[in-house]
Order: structure tokens, then C-alpha cells, then sequence
């Protein structure tokens, strides 16, 4: 708009700044293919992802493959590690970097719900409408952890309701707990049981993850958490035993992301 003769003023009502470009993402190449292990080659040391970045490829049935990177290599290579089979996927398959790190739905979409590595829904149910996502790798020091007695001088004992645990092994809130026997132990039953013991005595929820899942055993796992009417307070996460390495390990940062995001609801 013109006034006063040759003077330009701009329009407050009209935005004249430029919208910013979208990012350019950075294209490689399969080099090599090693089970799980997938090296990318790109142009330039400059367009090689940062560690934990996640890079999508295709296999020849175009079935999408998600790579992680795991380290950086001379003659501008990124070695990465397959979150799904590499079956039928080819050297000198089209790979592009993405710019982020593996992000899983959290909410209270996720109760009741059985999950992979990925956040993607395996149960049988549908899409999971989660209105939030969090990267699975994130900076400790930005976690913001409501953890109740941890904070306090003073440690508290949680009742787990079984006299064996409670007497002579006593869960301490925000403690680490660990449970170990061999084969037929009776060590699900215990989980089992706290689990139960948390969602009815203390209204609590709970995540589990399952690395090395039997499919027989997550499907067990599943249908007693429905028949003690408790699947509505637990959030499932399986790495199971026909998934590559790469998903077995990275389920456990998946699970960790959903417990995160328990732990910052101001809950008890």
C-alpha cells in the first residue's frame, strides 16, 4: 500500500514473510546387508544421519523397512540396525534419512492395548488414536519424573499384598525390583500378581514389556490380565521372539517411554 506519495508502508492485516522450506531430506543407498545389521552409504559426510536417527527403506516385495543408526563408518556409510526382517531387501535400495528419532504413541489411548517396538498396534484392534508421541531416546536431564517418595528423605515400602516379598524382600517406591529363576519358576505368576495387587489395592496402572515374548505367553499374559478385569490399567509393549535383534532390544526403550509417560501424570 502506498501513502504520502513514494513512501511503501506494509499492510499490518498482510504478512509478507516467506513460509520456511521443508526440510531437505537426505538420500542414500543399501550398501550392505548383514542380517539385521543394513550399511547405508550416502553422497557426503555432511548427509550422514545422527545416531538413532531412523531411516525408511523399501524391501523388493515393497514391504517399508525402519533402520536405526547405530554408527558411523568411513567412505560416508551409516551402519544401522533393522527394526523389522530385512527379508528381500536389496543392495542399492533407495534409502531416506528422516531427521528424527523413533517417536511411540503415549496416552490413555494406550490401557489395554498391545504394542511393537514401533507403537504400532498387534492386537487385533485397530489404529491406536494417540494424541501425543515421544521419541523413545531422550535427553535424562528434560525427564520430568513425578516419583513420588523418591523425592522425599525418607523411603517408603510399597505392599505388594504377597507376605513372601513383603517380609524379606520389600519393594521400595522408586526402587529397581528384579525377579530371577529359570523356566517354570513361577516368575509371570509373581508379575502377574503384582500387577493385579497394584491396579486393585493402590489404583495404580502398569507397563509391561516382554522381550523375547513367546507368543504363546503374551497371548496368556493378555487374556488373564482380561479375566481379572485389569487390562483397562496395563500397557503392553512386546519384542517377541520371531522379530529381529533390533526390535527385541529396542522394546525395552519403547516400554521405558510409555512408563515415562505415567510417572510426569500428577498421579499416585
Amino acid at each position: 500500500r502506498l501513502t504520502g506519495g513514494d513512501a511503501a508502508t506494509e499492510d499490518p492485516d498482510m504478512s509478507t514473510e516467506t513460509p520456511a522450506a521443508a526440510p531437505t531430506l537426505k538420500k542414500g543407498k543399501v550398501a550392505c546387508v548383514q542380517g539385521p545389521v543394513v550399511d547405508i552409504k550416502f553422497n557426503s559426510t555432511a548427509e550422514i544421519p545422527g545416531l538413532h536417527e531412523i531411516i525408511l527403506t523399501r524391501t523388493f516385495d515393497k514391504r517399508e523397512l525402519m533402520l536405526e543408526v547405530a554408527e558411523h563408518l568411513e567412505g560416508n556409510m551409516a551402519r544401522c540396525i533393522a527394526l523389522s526382517s530385512t527379508l528381500n531387501l536389496q543392495r542399492n535400495s533407495p534409502a531416506t534419512a528422516t531427521g528424527d528419532v523413533l517417536k511411540v504413541p503415549v496416552g490413555q489411548e494406550l490401557f489395554g492395548r498391545i504394542v511393537n517396538v514401533r507403537g504400532e498396534p498387534i492386537d487385533g484392534k485397530g489404529p491406536i488414536a494417540a494424541k501425543e508421541y515421544r521419541p523413545i531416546h531422550r535427553d535424562v536431564a528434560k525427564l520430568k519424573m513425578n516419583l513420588g517418595a523418591v523425592a522425599e528423605s525418607k523411603p517408603e515400602v510399597m505392599e505388594t499384598g504377597m507376605k513372601m516379598i513383603d517380609l524379606l524382600f520389600p519393594v521400595v517406591k522408586g526402587s529397581k525390583t528384579g525377579i530371577l529363576g529359570g523356566a517354570g519358576c513361577g516368575k509371570s505368576v509373581v508379575i502377574q500378581e503384582l500387577i493385579h495387587n497394584v491396579a486393585q489395592e493402590h489404583d495404580g496402572a502398569s507397563v509391561f514389556t516382554g522381550i523375547g515374548e513367546r507368543i504363546r505367553e503374551g497371548n496368556e499374559l493378555y487374556y488373564e490380565f482380561e479375566h481379572q478385569g485389569i487390562l483397562d490399567k496395563v500397557m503392553m509393549a512386546f519384542g517377541q521372539m520371531d522379530e529381529p535383534p533390533g526390535a527385541r532390544f529396542e522394546v525395552v526403550k519403547t516400554g521405558l517411554t510409555l512408563a515415562e509417560w505415567l510417572l510426569d501424570q500428577d498421579k499416585d
